[in-house]
């Protein structure tokens, strides 16, 4: 499984934001050994990707240290995205940084771009 870890400029923030991302890998076999790597990981895949929000007091790394999820989406070969909030209880304060709106538009428009 590969880990990632992102950052990213945030036009919402106005500042650097991170965010944590697993991507399933495959198990080495007998049946696979022999294939090339383009076989084995081809380009035009897409995952099943769970958006993974964390604890009002966590961060991106919280999931990666705290529980088994990097082994959960690897069995079930999934990408899992998990955006840091700064320890800021995803609220929407109208003078202060847009939680919702920065996971919804700027993280969603970089996780899913090819």
């Amino acid at each position: 499984m590969a880990t990632l870890q992102m950052n990213i400029l945030s036009f919402t923030w106005g500042m650097q934001a991170n965010f944590s991302v697993f991507l399933p890998s495959l198990v080495p076999t007998k049946e696979n050994a022999k294939e090339t790597y383009e076989e084995i990981y081809p380009r035009d895949v897409r995952f099943k990707t769970l958006w993974l929000i964390g604890s009002e007091y966590g961060d991106d790394s919280e999931f990666l240290r705290n529980s088994k999820i990097a082994r959960y989406a690897q069995e079930h070969n999934l990408a899992v995205v998990m955006p840091c909030t700064n320890n800021k209880l995803y609220s929407e304060d109208p003078k202060g940084q847009k939680f919702i709106r920065h996971i919804t538009e700027e993280l969603w428009t970089v996780a899913t771009s090819s």
